[in-house]
């Protein structure tokens, strides 16, 4: 595993692609080896997973709906929001920041930066990580089937765990359509953002982002 990581000052490392292609994963790493890189809070309002990260603020809707200094998305049924003291925050870093994002979501980011100081496009740096369709359902698929366990454990009455089951296969099924729109979306735009493949060796996923990092910071020398 490479070891070096090229901080870049002041600026906002984006991960964002379909549900299940992996940018937890590569979110986890980067935080893991780079204990000095600011990962940016999330406001959520959704079911807890086993494997959720502290970067996540569970809330109820009414309270991330009443954020009025924040951008906040739906997406898959369930509710996100981002405030800009915290975006603000990340861009002020010296060592850089990371957060990952919806597809929706990455237009509201940059409306956001002509409300922040001192803060330019230029420092939004985009990773859009994928893999293969079949590959991701798969994964999908079994992040669905071990929440739907700990959910249905947690349900004392038989009509509550049928209404659990109903839920997140619903879940799943949105999630399933949403990917295919934001490929097709995406597909139009593939100069604004390094692409990832994480479709057969997951470990290869963070070097490979490295090495692309690390190409965009030669880049910034070079001019």
């Amino acid at each position: 595993m490479q070891s070096f990581f090229p901080y870049i000052p002041h600026t906002l490392l984006v991960i964002f692609g379909p549900y299940g292609a992996g940018k937890d994963t590569l979110m986890k790493d980067i935080c893991r080896h780079n204990s000095q890189i600011n990962r940016v809070p999330s406001y959520v309002r959704r079911e807890r997973r086993h494997d959720d990260g502290d970067h996540l603020i569970y809330a109820s809707r009414e309270s991330i709906e009443q954020q009025s200094n924040a951008w906040v998305v739906e997406a898959a049924g369930n509710l996100y929001a981002t405030r800009l003291e915290d975006l603000q925050a990340a861009f002020n870093s010296s060592h850089g920041a990371v957060i990952d994002l919806t597809w929706d979501t990455i237009p509201l980011l940059f409306d956001s930066l002509e409300r922040l100081d001192d803060v330019g496009p230029e420092q939004v740096k985009l990773f859009y990580v994928d893999a293969e369709p079949g590959i991701v359902e798969e994964r999908l698929r079994i992040r669905t089937k071990d929440n739907l366990e700990v959910q249905v454990r947690q349900e004392v009455m038989a009509d509550k765990r049928t209404a659990v089951r109903k839920r997140v296969r619903l879940d799943f099924d949105r999630r399933i359509q949403e990917n295919e729109r934001i490929r097709q979306e995406v597909a139009k735009l593939p100069y604004l953002f390094v692409s990832l493949d994480n479709s057969y060796d997951r470990q290869s996923l963070y070097p490979n982002f490295l090495k692309a990092l690390s190409e965009q910071v030669r880049a910034l020398e070079s001019v």
